[in-house]
C-alpha cells in the first residue's frame, strides 16, 4: 500500500474537511432525489400515454389493483416509479 504524507496538515483538521465535503455531497444528492420524487407524478392522461393505453383501461387497471393512484381534491395522479414497478417481466 502506498503512503501519502501531508506536511503541515493536522490529521484531525484533514479528517474534518473530508467529512464536511462528504456530508455536503450527500445533502445535495438527497435534495436532488426529493426534487425528482416530487416531479414524478403523472396525470391520468400522461400515465395512459406512457403506457399507450386508453383512459378506460387505466381506470380498470387502477380498480383492479394493478396500479396505485393518488389524489388531491378531484385530481388523480400516478407515480411514474409506481407504473414502472407494476411492469412485470415476460418470459
Amino acid at each position: 500500500m502506498d503512503t501519502i504524507l501531508f506536511n503541515g496538515v493536522d490529521p484531525q483538521d484533514f479528517k474534518k474537511e473530508i467529512l464536511e465535503g462528504v456530508q455536503e455531497y450527500l445533502q445535495d444528492l438527497l435534495a436532488q432525489q426529493k426534487q425528482k420524487e416530487v416531479s414524478d407524478y403523472l396525470t391520468r392522461q400522461q400515465a395512459a400515454k406512457m403506457l399507450s393505453i386508453d383512459l378506460s383501461t387505466l381506470h380498470h387497471w387502477t380498480k383492479g389493483g394493478k396500479l396505485t393512484s393518488y389524489g388531491i381534491g378531484k385530481r388523480v395522479y400516478y407515480k411514474k416509479s409506481g407504473i414502472e414497478e407494476a411492469m412485470v417481466k415476460l418470459d
